[in-house]
């Protein structure tokens, strides 16, 4: 369908303890059962404006997953708006590998987007086949009484260690930046851009680790609770 861009990163972040826990009291209903690492995907998306409709684009598409002891990003970029169905196509092709795409607060915003893109290009879903996990959910369930908020940034900072570096970019102005690019050709601050989507992108699978590992904790707490069976008493 035409050209595709797209920049790879290799990050040393290594993954939760595997197999993983029973995540589905912390997600959304509906997340039933818990799948291998190897199907977990993570997503994120610039957009040219935060009000969704046929209007705006998805110029830039942000996936990560684990493979092995690292962490891998592909960082899809829309050139031009002639480009959007190899875009997504290609996006298509790279999450029939996974059966999970993990947010942080996508199911309101990112995901619909990109179905609604896809069927004004008259294809098919991207991440139609795939469970949607939104980690906000279990950041406020988890979390909402001992932080100051549960904004992706704030979540990093209290509970990963993690706070952004220079380089980055505001939100409110990653829509001009692209804008500015397709007006004049330079790319301007659009290396901000993909460096504010990296840092999204390993922000996310650093919270997902510390979600893991509260589930396991959960999980331990439950099965000593119950232990020993009823009537069998222990010594």
């Amino acid at each position: 369908a035409g050209p595709v861009w797209f920049l790879e990163h290799v990050d040393e972040i290594g993954p939760p303890e595997t197999p993983l826990p029973d995540l589905t009291g912390l997600f959304s209903a509906g997340s039933a059962g818990c799948p291998p690492l190897s199907g977990v995907l993570f997503l994120d998306t610039e957009t040219t404006g935060l009000v969704g409709g046929t209007g705006t684009l998805v110029f830039q598409v942000g996936a990560s997953w684990w493979d092995g002891g690292r962490l891998l990003t592909r960082q899809y970029f829309l050139p031009g708006p002639a480009d959007e169905a190899a875009m997504l196509l290609s996006l298509t092709d790279l999450a029939s590998g996974f059966t999970h795409v993990v947010t942080f607060n996508g199911a309101s915003f990112d995901l619909p987007l990109l179905r609604t893109r896809a069927l004004l290009n008259r294809l098919a879903d991207p991440l139609g086949s795939l469970i949607g996990w939104d980690l906000l959910v279990p950041a406020r369930r988890l979390w909402r009484h001992c932080l100051p908020d549960c904004r992706q940034q704030t979540v990093e900072a209290h509970l990963c260690g993690r706070q952004r570096e220079g380089g980055d970019i505001d939100g409110s102005c990653i829509p001009q930046t692209w804008f500015d690019f397709l007006h004049s050709g330079e790319p301007g601050l659009l290396g901000n851009v993909l460096t504010h989507n990296h840092r999204d992108m390993l922000g996310m699978a650093r919270v997902f680790q510390r979600v893991c590992v509260v589930a396991g904790w959960l999980l331990a707490a439950e099965q000593e609770m119950f232990w020993p069976p009823q009537g069998l008493g222990a010594d």
